[in-house]
Protein backbone atom coordinates (compact mmCIF):
# COMPACT_ATOMS: atom_id res chain seq x y z
CA UNK A 1 0.00 0.00 0.00
CA UNK A 2 1.54 3.54 -0.95
CA UNK A 3 -0.40 6.36 0.88
CA UNK A 4 0.98 9.52 1.40
CA UNK A 5 -0.50 11.13 4.23
CA UNK A 6 1.01 10.08 7.44
CA UNK A 7 -2.69 9.41 9.33
CA UNK A 8 -3.53 7.56 7.04
CA UNK A 9 -0.39 5.38 7.41
CA UNK A 10 -0.77 4.88 10.81
CA UNK A 11 -4.39 3.93 10.39
CA UNK A 12 -3.40 1.20 7.91
CA UNK A 13 -0.64 0.36 9.98
CA UNK A 14 -2.68 -0.43 13.38
CA UNK A 15 -5.76 -2.11 10.89
CA UNK A 16 -2.52 -4.13 9.63
CA UNK A 17 -2.09 -5.31 12.95
CA UNK A 18 -5.34 -5.89 14.09
CA UNK A 19 -5.97 -7.69 11.43
CA UNK A 20 -2.70 -9.60 11.25
CA UNK A 21 -1.59 -9.27 7.85
CA UNK A 22 1.86 -9.35 8.45
CA UNK A 23 2.48 -9.83 4.38
CA UNK A 24 1.08 -6.25 3.63
CA UNK A 25 3.99 -3.88 2.81
CA UNK A 26 2.65 -0.18 3.93
CA UNK A 27 4.53 2.34 2.18
CA UNK A 28 4.90 6.13 3.27
CA UNK A 29 5.08 7.75 -0.17
CA UNK A 30 3.95 10.03 -3.10
CA UNK A 31 2.26 7.71 -5.70
CA UNK A 32 3.94 9.01 -8.64
CA UNK A 33 7.38 9.76 -7.22
CA UNK A 34 6.87 5.37 -5.93
CA UNK A 35 6.06 4.51 -9.70
CA UNK A 36 9.51 6.30 -10.72
CA UNK A 37 11.49 3.36 -9.35
CA UNK A 38 12.58 0.11 -10.58
CA UNK A 39 9.03 -1.64 -11.45
CA UNK A 40 7.68 -4.29 -9.72
CA UNK A 41 4.50 -6.09 -10.96
CA UNK A 42 1.38 -6.84 -9.53
CA UNK A 43 -1.57 -9.06 -10.06
CA UNK A 44 -4.48 -6.14 -8.65
CA UNK A 45 -3.97 -2.42 -8.55
CA UNK A 46 -6.17 -0.31 -6.11
CA UNK A 47 -6.77 3.76 -7.64
CA UNK A 48 -8.04 5.73 -5.35
CA UNK A 49 -6.22 9.12 -5.15
CA UNK A 50 -7.69 12.28 -3.91
CA UNK A 51 -10.33 13.16 -6.32
CA UNK A 52 -9.13 16.67 -6.81
CA UNK A 53 -5.98 15.80 -8.27
CA UNK A 54 -6.37 14.71 -11.26
CA UNK A 55 -4.16 11.38 -10.43
CA UNK A 56 -5.68 8.21 -12.68
CA UNK A 57 -4.49 9.05 -15.62
CA UNK A 58 -0.63 9.65 -14.70
CA UNK A 59 -1.01 6.77 -12.47
CA UNK A 60 -2.06 4.51 -15.02
CA UNK A 61 0.39 5.40 -17.28
CA UNK A 62 3.01 5.02 -14.77
CA UNK A 63 1.33 1.86 -14.17
CA UNK A 64 2.47 0.55 -17.78
CA UNK A 65 6.09 1.03 -17.42
CA UNK A 66 6.62 -2.60 -15.60
CA UNK A 67 4.65 -2.22 -12.48
CA UNK A 68 1.58 -4.61 -13.65
CA UNK A 69 1.87 -8.52 -13.91
CA UNK A 70 0.38 -10.35 -16.71
CA UNK A 71 -3.84 -10.36 -16.79
CA UNK A 72 -3.25 -7.78 -13.97
CA UNK A 73 -6.28 -6.08 -12.59
CA UNK A 74 -6.68 -2.48 -11.78
CA UNK A 75 -9.29 -0.98 -9.44
CA UNK A 76 -10.37 2.65 -10.30
CA UNK A 77 -12.42 5.65 -7.90
CA UNK A 78 -13.32 8.84 -9.17
CA UNK A 79 -15.40 11.41 -8.05
CA UNK A 80 -18.59 11.42 -9.74
CA UNK A 81 -18.96 14.39 -11.82
CA UNK A 82 -15.94 13.69 -13.53
CA UNK A 83 -15.09 11.06 -16.03
CA UNK A 84 -12.75 8.75 -15.82
CA UNK A 85 -9.42 9.08 -18.05
CA UNK A 86 -8.82 7.10 -21.00
CA UNK A 87 -7.38 3.83 -20.19
CA UNK A 88 -3.82 2.84 -22.02
CA UNK A 89 -3.82 1.37 -25.18
CA UNK A 90 -4.20 -2.35 -24.17
CA UNK A 91 -6.72 -1.89 -20.89
CA UNK A 92 -10.10 -2.84 -21.15
CA UNK A 93 -13.21 -2.08 -18.69
CA UNK A 94 -14.27 -5.30 -17.26
CA UNK A 95 -16.92 -2.87 -15.63
CA UNK A 96 -18.07 0.06 -14.05
CA UNK A 97 -20.78 1.42 -11.67
CA UNK A 98 -21.46 4.19 -9.34
CA UNK A 99 -22.10 4.19 -5.32
CA UNK A 100 -23.08 7.94 -4.00
CA UNK A 101 -20.64 10.25 -4.81
CA UNK A 102 -18.23 7.71 -6.65
CA UNK A 103 -17.93 6.39 -9.94
CA UNK A 104 -15.61 3.24 -9.81
CA UNK A 105 -14.51 0.44 -12.28
CA UNK A 106 -12.34 -2.63 -13.35
CA UNK A 107 -9.98 -2.77 -15.74
CA UNK A 108 -8.01 -5.64 -17.24
CA UNK A 109 -4.54 -5.05 -18.76
CA UNK A 110 -4.39 -8.74 -20.79
CA UNK A 111 -1.09 -9.95 -22.04
CA UNK A 112 0.83 -7.50 -24.83
CA UNK A 113 -1.38 -8.88 -27.89
CA UNK A 114 -3.51 -11.30 -25.89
Amino acid sequence: MVEKAGSVVRQLERNRELLGLDQIEIVRADALQFLEQPASPFDIVFLDPPFDNDLLAPLCQRLTLGWLADEARIYLEEDISRPFPELPEDWLWLKQKTAGRVRYGLAHAPLPGG
